[in-house]
């Protein structure tokens, strides 16, 4: 367990590492996310296969229709791939800009992740195979100030991971 905790954590730590720019106005980005090999008396994580991101407005949690088409087109068969496989799980990451408290954030974050979430399930996917977790504006991908780099931590990440 403390294992699997330590991962999820490795991986989430990667994610939010990574410097990612807006490709056009429709919001959506994917990259690929690291492949993990085994580890030294580990196999747990077989691979992370693709990260999805999407973007929100300012105070938002609703998906935009560019974001609905993105994740139905690009993301939704990269998770349904996932899931097939009894051990496929999916992580969706909610984050936020630096404006706001920490606590409303926090809340909000949770909110887009399960907005992201919720697509998925009315798309046919398992609720039981897909986690949340809201790291609010504790973990920007942009350090700036100004509205660019602010519309860049308001985003949802969708890991795909086989354990």
């Amino acid at each position: 367990m403390l294992k699997n905790f330590s991962i999820f954590v490795f991986v989430a730590l990667l994610a939010s590492c990574s410097g990612k720019h807006s490709q056009d106005s429709s919001q959506v980005e994917s990259v690929k996310a690291i492949s993990l090999g085994k580890e030294e008396n580990s196999s747990d994580v077989k691979k992370s296969d693709n990260k999805h991101v999407v973007f929100f407005d300012t105070n938002s949690f609703s998906l935009s229709s560019e974001s609905k088409q993105y994740l139905e087109s690009k993301a939704l068969p990269d998770v349904k791939e996932v899931v097939k496989s009894s051990n496929g799980k999916i992580i969706i990451e909610g984050y936020c800009d630096e404006r706001g408290s920490a606590s409303y954030n926090k809340k909000l974050g949770k909110k887009r992740a399960k907005a992201v979430k919720e697509f998925f399930v009315k798309n046919k996917v398992k609720s039981s195979k897909i986690s949340i977790v809201s790291y609010g504006k504790s973990m920007p991908v942009d350090k700036g100030h100004n509205e660019e780099a602010l519309a860049k931590n308001r985003r949802a990440v969708t890991i795909s991971v086989r354990i």
